[in-house]
């Protein structure tokens, strides 16, 4: 059975706002909840800045420049930067790099670039390339390739992120965990250290059920029946000439999102995982 193709349109970044303005996030990553006993939205900030702290101890002494590949609304980027580093945040998104041009504005040590990270051509070399939830949204191969060509001799890959145990249609947007250590060494880079921390992101996954669950899916049933028994005519028609875009909706609703939030899909398929590489 094939799954719908979900329609991504230009410009408009569903994660982007239900993290930003719906949520009032500052961060798009999933935060790292050790050492933290209640598992609340109030409390997914602390964290996503645990996450951010956890990053900034795997940074090896004497880098100085870094490439944030995938930088999202820049959170990661900003406290790098507040660290002392030189931070080139990238990103293929229009709205994402609208935020990122303004951080430049009180962050001198932040630029941007808008780009794909497998069409990325600029001359500058880093001593890390800093890919924090990034790597699934490119082509592995190419994408890896990148990475040497990018690298000063010496530098390092720094990857947190999500990854399927092994090849399944299950999460299958995900790279293989084996595929990805494989890549990596045959583009030149060694494994310096690698770290699971699956069950400490996972109660953000749990979060973003409970919050669809209890509130997304109520609310967007409730104004479904609304519209159905308030305009009617209009909601029969509708029924009949968009037939596609409301299968495709109701797919992403009813399997697509609940998915993507199943714990215990993602702790049976999946792991979340810490790896810092270099440059031979």
């Amino acid at each position: 059975m094939s799954l719908p193709k979900i329609p991504k349109p230009r410009g408009f970044d569903i994660e982007l706002n239900l993290y930003t303005k719906v949520l009032k996030l500052k961060s798009l990553h999933w935060g790292y909840w050790k050492n933290i006993k209640e598992h609340t939205l109030k409390n997914l900030r602390q964290a996503q800045e645990a996450y951010t702290q956890k990053l900034l101890s795997y940074v090896p002494e004497g880098v100085k420049n870094v490439l944030d590949v995938g930088a999202g609304i820049g959170d990661n980027a900003i406290r790098f930067a507040q660290n002392g580093y030189n931070v080139l945040a990238l990103t293929p998104e229009p709205n994402q790099i609208q935020l990122l041009e303004k951080l430049h504005e009180k962050y001198t040590n932040i630029s941007c670039v808008q780009s794909k990270y497998e069409d990325l051509d600029i001359k500058e070399r880093f001593d890390l390339i800093l890919m924090s939830e990034s790597s699934n949204y490119f082509p592995l191969k190419e994408g890896m390739k990148q990475t040497p060509r990018y690298l000063k001799k010496g530098g390092y890959l720094l990857v947190a992120g999500l990854f399927r145990k092994e090849h399944t249609q299950i999460l299958r947007t995900w790279n293989v965990i084996s595929d990805f250590e494989d890549q990596a060494k045959r583009v030149g880079l060694k494994l310096l250290k690698k770290e699971d921390i699956s069950d400490p992101t996972a109660p953000s996954m749990q979060l973003g059920y409970d919050f669809f669950k209890e509130y997304a899916e109520p609310a967007i049933n409730l104004l479904t029946k609304y519209y159905q028994e308030a305009f009617k005519w209009k909601a029969f028609i509708i029924s009949l000439f968009f037939r596609k875009e409301l299968k495709i909706l109701k797919y992403v609703i009813e399997e697509d999102l609940p998915n993507r939030l199943d714990v215990r899909r993602f702790k049976k398929y999946g792991r979340y995982m810490f790896y810092l590489f270099q440059k031979s």
